[in-house]
């Protein structure tokens, strides 16, 4: 961020008095998990001494207590730290984003819609599970976009259980276009670099699914995606050296899997990521400017997509 000494003086004026309130609030929490662990421990401990002596095959009814024990302790966890983490988005968040003076909204509990999911035609898997949170809307540089959190899930099953994988996980980010575009899919290249040359470029053409595969003139990128499009001609038109030059450096900052697709008036950019945006920490101190630096640095980093991309120029 090149601002960093004016948003240490916001930290200090606009930030710090409510992260005093919300440091109290943290350790209250934190000594509730603390006890609550405490007292499940113990009473578990001394539960299975008084039945050891009443009972001569105590090993099935200990299990039994032990997973009715983590069960009531998960419960309380959630309901010790839910208006906690609520009061830090609401409060804290919100402040973080009125730092950039955008025209931005944050909506906690909303996600990208799984229609414009389905609309980048990024990952053609059906869809089981579509969950998502930390929803942020707003105008850059007279560009719409939208992004939030998501984790997609497909459902697999074998005839004995069944298990939900994950499809995606990260960051989705929209933005609308002035003009209308066929689809264009840039997506990481995995089957070149793990089969090599031609063998991954016969894989890559066998995708039946994503249109025809371009070939472009560039090829570093080439190394590390893989493009589709409906329309060849309008692909290649879209992949110029600029645009390409800023998904790799964009590729290299995040050191993330990114996935891109141009479809009707419309950019999606997937990023990959197993880490959570906007979430108080409870057993480390919430008033640290590190940890609320590092939770600006990843606004800066998402917003910084809609610029970096150029989208003027579609």
């Amino acid at each position: 961020m090149e601002n960093d000494a004016q948003f240490h003086s916001y930290y200090i004026n606009q930030l710090e008095p409510q992260l005093d309130a919300l440091e109290v609030e943290r350790k209250k929490v934190k000594n509730k998990i603390l006890i609550m662990l405490l007292i499940g421990t113990v009473g578990y401990a001394i539960l299975i001494t008084i039945l050891s002596q009443l009972i001569f095959m105590v090993a099935p009814v200990a299990v039994i207590i032990a997973i009715v024990d983590i069960i009531t302790c998960g419960i309380l966890y959630y309901v010790f730290v839910k208006k906690y983490k609520k009061t830090f988005k609401v409060d804290i968040v919100k402040l973080l984003l009125a730092f950039f003076k955008q025209d931005l909204e944050y909506f906690p509990q909303q996600k990208i819609p799984q229609n414009e999911y389905s609309q980048s035609q990024l990952f053609l898997k059906t869809v089981s599970r579509y969950n998502g949170e930390d929803m942020v809307t707003g105008i850059v540089n007279n560009i719409p976009f939208s992004f939030s959190e998501l984790h997609t899930q497909y459902r697999s099953s074998d005839g004995k259980k069944t298990s939900y994988p994950t499809i995606f996980k990260g960051i989705f980010v929209v933005a609308q276009l002035k003009k209308q575009y066929a689809n264009t899919v840039i997506l990481p290249d995995t089957a070149e670099k793990l089969l090599g040359g031609k063998i991954g470029h016969f894989f890559q053409s066998m995708s039946f699914n994503r249109g025809k595969l371009i070939k472009t003139d560039f090829p570093d990128f080439e190394k590390e995606f893989v493009v589709y499009g409906e329309n060849p001609d309008e692909s290649l038109n879209l992949l110029s050296m600029d645009l390409v030059q800023r998904i790799m450096q964009f590729k290299f900052k995040c050191n993330s899997k990114i996935y891109v697709s141009f479809n009707s008036n419309k950019l999606f950019v997937a990023i990959s990521s197993k880490k959570d945006m906007f979430e108080a920490r409870v057993f480390k101190p919430i008033k640290d400017y590190n940890f609320i630096k590092t939770q600006i640095d990843y606004f800066d980093w998402i917003l910084g997509i809609v610029e970096d991309f150029n989208l003027k120029r579609f």
